[in-house]
């Protein structure tokens, strides 16, 4: 006789027939796999024996006195956590499927030949019941993965249908899983449909991508700035199944990145302006001066005229160096507390004549009670002004202006200035701070305003950002910190 196998298998045979539980007994004792066997004839008993033993498999016979044998693995009470062998007399292809369909790991046909190899068959029934627990914990790990994860990682067919859809997915896009799955990816931006064809193609041609930036649409309308890897998943056939996404969200990084380059180009730009805006004031002056004087001194009518349009010409030529200078301005204006709602009243005091001539409403939204910061009056009455003027330009055909004080989600002193205006476009959203960029016409503007604001805003430690789309207005977020002053 072989040597007996170390292990010692416990096995639960439920089986009314006492011939064949002798055979099957009979096969182990002449074998070297070596198991303790519990045998119990009918449903009842198996039941009540499983309350005080746990099996490494069950041999069940398909029909026994009380039922059939498959009733087992219907009883959830029974937390059945080992393989389930079902045996028969008959060879019927409709037991077979109702008994693997039910979660048994196989079925056999009663033969001499097969009781007597029942050692064998259990031990390759077990090493299929292994390598099925090795899948379904791998399965369970990436489950668990996929789950936690903050990325947003999600899967499409080669429809771009959304198969999966992770809690990261959830809270970065803003939809949950049960509105998303089945239906096609719903964040991509108008803009960025031919983006996502050619990446497809190339992702259906076999092609990975790694660390791609690009923008998606959350639920709410925003945009979201990420960065995605995408690979295609392959069957066992090595065909091309479906595409997986994980996604970034690098929306506040862009942010920063952009603010500190802001930052260093206006830098650079002031002092380029500061001695361009020096080296003409001397020269533009002294043609100023000698304009006014041949005004005096010319009596033709056609000279006056022209002589007058030089002098319009020099003063607006003046007003743009001022803006340079203003621009390249040296920081420390004095800071001292100011009332931004107190402020804010006095800025629309002073475009009441503007406004008045408009169809424009202007909605305030005080909610913060203590809504002090610590800055330069006169740079802030600048940044509100500039900033309403703005909103009021971008709707000649009337609107409504929309100021805000509050406190935002990162714990800042927030000042919010909305319009009903056609918005501004992503080409142009981006260079909106850069000194000399504007969408007005020629000679309406000198794209200097909002650089100037930007660095008013820096130099009171606040920020300033702004958030649009064509057709939905355009808002501007100023940010200041904090404030734990109590006064007045």
């Amino acid at each position: 006789m072989s040597e007996k196998n170390n292990k010692k298998l416990k096995i639960l045979l439920v089986e009314d027939d006492e011939s064949h539980s002798e055979l099957i007994r009979r096969s182990f004792e002449s074998s070297p796999v070596t198991a303790e066997i519990s045998v119990t004839t009918n449903l009842a008993e198996t039941c009540g024996k499983l309350n005080d033993f746990t099996p490494d498999l069950a041999i069940v016979d398909y029909l026994l006195q009380d039922g059939k044998g498959t009733e087992i693995l219907k009883d959830e009470n029974l937390n059945i956590t080992w393989p389930v062998l079902i045996m028969t007399s008959y060879g019927d292809e409709k037991i077979a499927v109702e008994a693997i369909r039910l979660g048994a790991i196989d079925y056999v046909v009663k033969t001499g030949e097969t009781l007597s190899s029942m050692p064998e068959i259990c031990l390759r029934v077990l090493r299929q019941w292994g390598l099925i627990m090795k899948e379904k914990r791998a399965e369970e790990k990436y489950k668990a993965i996929f789950e936690s994860s903050k990325d947003a990682i999600l899967m499409v067919d080669l429809n771009q249908n959304i198969l999966e859809w992770n809690n990261g997915a959830e809270a970065l896009y803003g939809y949950k899983r049960e509105e998303v799955v089945g239906k096609f990816i719903p964040i991509v931006p108008k803009d960025k449909m031919k983006e996502l064809r050619i990446v497809h193609e190339k992702l259906l041609n076999g092609e990975h991508m790694q660390n791609f930036e690009t923008r998606r649409k959350a639920k709410n309308g925003t945009f979201k700035d990420v960065v995605i890897t995408l690979s295609p998943i392959k069957d066992e056939k090595n065909n091309i199944i479906a595409v997986s996404s994980i996604a970034r969200d690098i929306t506040t990084e862009k942010k920063l990145k952009r603010q500190m380059q802001q930052t260093e180009k206006l830098t650079g730009i002031g002092q380029l302006a500061a001695g361009i805006a020096h080296q003409l004031n001397t020269p533009l002056a002294s043609i100023r001066l000698s304009a006014q004087m041949l005004e005096d001194a010319v009596d033709n009518n056609e000279s006056l005229h022209d002589v007058k349009k030089i002098v319009r010409q020099t003063e607006y030529c003046s007003k743009i160096i001022n803006k340079l200078l203003e621009f390249s301005r040296p920081p420390g204006a004095e800071k001292r507390w100011i009332r931004l709602r107190l402020l804010i009243n006095d800025v629309e005091k002073l475009l009441e004549k503007v406004l008045s001539n408009k169809d424009i409403t202007i909605k305030k939204e005080f909610t913060l009670k203590n809504d002090k910061i610590l800055a330069n009056k006169n740079q802030i009455e600048q940044v509100v002004f500039n900033l309403i003027s703005n909103a009021v330009d971008a709707m000649p055909n009337g609107g409504v202006v929309v100021i805000a004080v509050e406190v935002s989600d990162d714990n800042k002193i927030c000042v919010k200035i909305s319009d009903t205006g056609p918005g501004i476009d992503d080409e142009h959203l981006h260079k909106i701070f850069d000194p000399f960029f504007t969408t007005k016409k020629i000679g309406q503007g000198t794209g200097l305003g909002l650089s100037i604001c930007y660095g008013l805003v820096e130099e009171n430690e606040g920020t300033i950002d702004v958030e649009s789309a064509p057709g939905k207005g355009a808002t501007f977020t100023i940010k200041f910190p904090l404030t734990n002053d109590k006064s007045g």
